[in-house]
């Protein structure tokens, strides 16, 4: 029986989706590597120094508690991170929640989670890591092994863009709406190198890419294909939601 896998838990305040900056992005790449490597005397750099002690040990803990979640799960040194997400949820406090999805193994996908504070312009965790559960988990794993069976050559294993386009900016040539890019992906684009996928995925499976495709969102890959068609942010909300 597989093993649950883990994403986004339950968010019981409202959240805004807010453009994170590039030191923000900066600062979830740092600690989130300095914790799968183990470094946990690296992670005290991050912590915020106005917390009190007792606080300062439940995320020093709770490092160590991540850390044998996903050792149990898979080999932490196939870990690579898909994306960041940074969610305000008090600017007057400077205060957020950061959400990175990891893929391990190259084939199970984890969420890391952990709140954050400004100080001084500078970048602090300020609460426990935690690995998070849904059974959505699932459909994201399904959502990457079909898209990776039937869509990353033209669009690249992360979604970078091939000779097809790039799937993970926020640039979109023929598609206003998640529900267009559904009916793309189902019955194809005329004029285009893009085929009719309905003889081919079932309409749950289309949703599961998508999905998979909601992950990838933001990325800005180094290597990626350059933007194409308008700025439009779609199918973020999948995974957020």
């Amino acid at each position: 029986m597989k093993k649950k896998l883990l994403i986004l838990g339950l968010i019981y305040w409202q959240i805004i989706f807010a453009q994170v900056s590039l030191n923000d992005r900066a600062f979830a790449v740092q600690v989130t590597m300095t914790l799968l490597k183990e470094n946990t005397d690296g992670l005290l750099q991050f912590i915020d120094p106005n917390l009190k002690q007792t606080v300062n040990q439940d995320i020093m803990s709770s490092a160590f508690t991540v850390l044998d979640q996903m050792k149990g799960l898979g080999n932490i040194a196939t870990a690579k991170a898909l994306n960041y997400f940074i969610l305000y949820k008090d600017d007057k406090k400077n205060t957020f929640v950061v959400y990175v999805p990891l893929v391990l193994d190259n084939k199970k996908i984890l969420t890391v989670s952990f709140e954050g504070v400004k100080h001084g312009g500078k970048i602090y965790v300020s609460s426990p890591f935690q690995l998070l559960n849904r059974k959505k988990e699932q459909d994201v794993a399904e959502g990457m092994k079909i898209f990776m069976s039937k869509c990353f050559s033209c669009h690249g294993k992360y979604g970078e863009g091939t000779v097809g386009p790039n799937l993970s900016d926020d640039y979109w040539k023929y598609a206003q709406s998640d529900e267009d890019i559904f009916n793309i992906i189902k019955e194809g684009r005329k004029g285009t190198i893009m085929i009719a996928y309905k003889s081919f995925m079932s309409d749950d499976e289309i949703r599961k890419v998508m999905l998979y495709l909601s992950v990838l969102q933001g990325q800005t890959m180094k290597k990626g294909k350059s933007p194409e068609g308008n700025k439009v942010r779609l199918l973020r909300d999948l995974y957020l939601n």
